[in-house]
C-alpha cells in the first residue's frame, strides 16, 4: 500500500499554530471538570479484545443495533481505514464525492482502487444530484463512500434520498459506506445512524466532533455481521486492542452524550449567526448554509485568492483558517466555529481587516 499524504493533516500539523484559530471542525474539546469523571472510571487494564464490551453495549443500545453488528476504532480515521484495507483488492472500482476530506479519497488509492467521483457543485447547495450517483454507480462497483452531513460542507442527504442511494447499491451488491461523524448535530438525527436502511450499508462515527471528546479516539463502524470477521482481522493487524482507558472512559460518559451536546447547542446557535451575519455583510464572501454543524464552506469572490488570503491572515494577524485548497475546492474557505463566541468573533474581525488588505 503507498500511502499519498494528507494535505490538510500535513499542513495544520506541521505548520506553526496561530493563536486565533477558525481552523477547528468540531465543538471544543471538553476539559475534566465539563465530564464529572471519578476515579472508578479510570482503570489502566481489562478486557478489551474487540471493544469494551460496556462500551459496545452502549452503542448498541444508542443506535439499536446489535452488539455483534459493533466494531470499535480508533477514531472515525481509523474506522476508514480498517473498511478500505478489509474490503477492498486492486482493482476495485470506487465511487468517492467530491470535494471531500482527504483521506476518504486517499484510502482506497492507497489500496489500490480505480477512484470514480461524484460532483456535490456549489450551484446546486452540495447536494448529490440522483442521476449522476446512478450513472457512477456501474454494475461491479464494489465502495460508494459518502460523508453526511457532508465534509467540508456541512450539507445533509435528505434521508429518502439516502435510502434511494442504498437500496440502489443494494441492488449492485455495492458496499455503501457513510462517514456519520455530522451526522447528529441535527436535532432530528441525534441518536440515529443510517446503518440498517439497506443490506450493504456499512457506517462509521466517533465521539469526536458532536462531543468534543476527540482526544478519546473512540470510533466504531457499524457493518453486517459477515464483515465483522474480516475488519477484525483487519483490527488485529493494525493495532490488536485498542487503548483500554480511552474505552473505559467512553463507556462511562456515553449516557451523558445527549446532555454534553445539549450543553453545546445554545453556543453553536450563537457562532452560526455571528458567521451568517459576517458573510452576509461581506460582498467578497458568499455561501450555501450548512445544514447544520460547525463549519462554513463559503466562496470567495473571483480574482480572490483563499491560500493568499490564509497566508496573509496567519503572517499579519496570527489567525489561522484553512483554504479550500485542501478540500479540492481551491476558490473556498472554510471556517470552523465551534470554538469560544468570544474567540470567534476576535478572529472574524482579523478575517475582515485581511480582506480588506488584499482589496487595498
Amino acid at each position: 500500500m503507498h500511502f499519498e499524504p494528507i494535505g490538510y493533516m500535513h499542513w495544520y500539523k506541521t505548520r506553526p499554530h496561530a493563536r486565533h484559530s477558525l481552523c477547528r471542525s468540531g465543538v471544543e474539546p471538553r476539559t475534566l471538570d465539563q465530564v464529572d469523571l471519578s476515579w472508578d472510571d479510570l482503570q489502566l487494564s481489562g478486557v478489551d479484545y474487540y471493544g469494551y464490551p460496556p462500551l459496545l453495549e452502549a452503542i448498541a443500545g444508542r443506535y439499536g443495533v446489535p452488539a455483534g453488528t459493533i466494531v470499535s476504532t480508533l477514531g472515525t480515521s481509523g474506522a476508514l481505514f480498517l473498511i478500505c484495507a478489509a474490503l477492498l483488492s486492486e482493482g476495485d472500482r470506487v465511487v468517492v464525492e467530491k470535494p471531500v476530506y482527504g483521506s476518504v479519497l486517499a484510502l482506497p488509492r492507497a489500496c489500490g482502487a480505480e477512484i470514480a467521483r461524484i460532483e456535490r457543485r456549489y450551484e446546486t447547495g452540495w447536494q448529490i444530484d440522483p442521476e449522476e450517483f446512478a450513472a457512477a454507480v456501474t454494475p461491479g462497483t464494489k465502495m460508494v463512500l459518502l460523508t453526511n452531513l457532508h465534509n467540508p460542507t456541512g450539507a445533509r442527504i435528505p434521508e429518502a434520498q439516502l435510502a434511494d442511494f442504498a437500496g440502489f447499491c443494494a441492488e449492485r451488491g455495492t458496499w455503501l459506506v457513510i462517514d456519520e461523524i455530522y451526522r447528529e448535530f441535527p436535532d432530528d438525527l441525534n441518536g440515529t445512524t443510517s446503518f440498517g436502511i439497506a443490506d450493504t450499508v456499512i457506517t462509521c462515527s466517533s465521539l469526536c466532533k458532536v462531543w468534543g471528546l476527540g482526544d478519546l479516539r473512540c470510533g466504531w463502524i457499524l457493518a453486517p455481521t459477515e464483515l465483522i470477521p474480516l475488519l477484525r482481522a483487519a483490527v488485529d493487524h493494525v493495532f490488536v486492542e485498542h487503548a483500554f482507558v480511552a474505552e473505559r472512559i467512553a463507556a462511562a460518559l456515553y449516557p451523558r452524550l445527549d446532555a454534553l451536546r445539549a450543553g453545546r447547542r445554545e453556543q453553536t446557535a450563537r457562532n452560526r449567526a455571528l458567521v451568517t451575519d459576517f458573510i452576509a455583510g461581506h460582498e467578497e464572501l458568499e455561501w450555501v448554509e450548512p445544514d447544520d454543524g460547525v463549519v462554513a464552506f463559503p466562496r470567495l469572490a473571483d480574482g480572490l485568492s483563499p491560500d493568499t488570503l490564509a497566508e496573509h491572515l496567519a503572517r499579519e494577524y496570527d489567525t489561522e483558517l484553512t483554504a479550500g485548497s485542501h478540500f479540492e475546492a481551491p476558490q473556498h474557505l472554510r471556517i470552523g466555529y465551534g470554538g469560544s463566541t468570544a474567540e470567534l468573533e476576535i478572529a472574524l474581525g482579523f478575517v475582515e481587516r485581511a480582506l480588506d488588505d488584499l482589496q487595498a
